[in-house]
């Protein structure tokens, strides 16, 4: 379990989260660059997948778009931390990295056959989320998928990690997150995981409705 310290938010933290990603990013990808653990995830959104063109929305250093493009797929992927796209960049041959924020995509409308959000969603705050998602629903091509991936718990909150480092959450319960997601999707499948840092994860699969 992390040793971690809650603190209150305020506007002028919004952009503590890229900050953070910006000084990490050489450390992060180092330390999650193994798809192992995703391996049922990836297999699941293939599954439903009909179209090779993706979305990889909160790429980060990279991990999960050089593996779909290892697949044959064709992936366009996002991020807002300069860092991150630089790590994803040196590391992932032929990737299309482009800067953006989830709240201002600039994509045509039906461009997508899928959309793979893992980890990045609970950056956004709770007031935004559904803004997000109905951008989401936008690019999508009919019957095109969804994937999120968010911790569950409660509320939002700055975490103050051991080595200094703050970043934003926003936790959500199964509920919470299938509720909101069935604004503009059909939900397929959720699922969860636990992490041996005691972190459990809420996995959703939705469908452009």
């Amino acid at each position: 379990m992390y040793n971690i310290v809650y603190n209150d938010i305020s506007p002028s933290m919004d952009d503590l989260t890229i900050e953070t990603y910006n000084k990490i990013a050489e450390k992060y990808a180092e330390t999650h660059w193994d798809t192992h653990s995703m391996d049922k995830q990836y297999c699941d959104f293939i599954n439903f997948l009909n179209g090779k063109r993706l979305l990889d929305a909160g790429c980060g250093p990279g991990r999960d778009t050089r593996y779909f493009l290892s697949k044959g797929y064709r992936v366009t992927s996002i991020d807002k931390s300069k860092g991150m796209l630089a790590e994803a960049q040196k590391r992932v041959a032929g990737g299309d990295f482009r800067e953006m924020d989830m709240l201002k995509l600039k994509f045509k409308a039906k461009m997508f056959d899928g959309i793979w959000c893992c980890a990045s969603l609970l950056h956004i705050r709770k007031s935004d989320a559904a803004r997000v998602l109905t951008g989401f629903n936008k690019i999508l091509k009919d019957k095109g998928i969804l994937f999120l991936s968010l911790k569950m718990g409660r509320g939002e909150r700055i975490v103050t990690y051991p080595d200094g480092n703050r970043r934003f959450f926003s936790y959500y319960s199964e509920k919470e997150i299938v509720e909101l997601v069935e604004r503009n999707f059909k939900v397929l499948k959720v699922s969860t995981q636990s992490e041996k840092q005691g972190d459990v994860w809420v996995n959703v699969f939705a469908q452009k409705a």
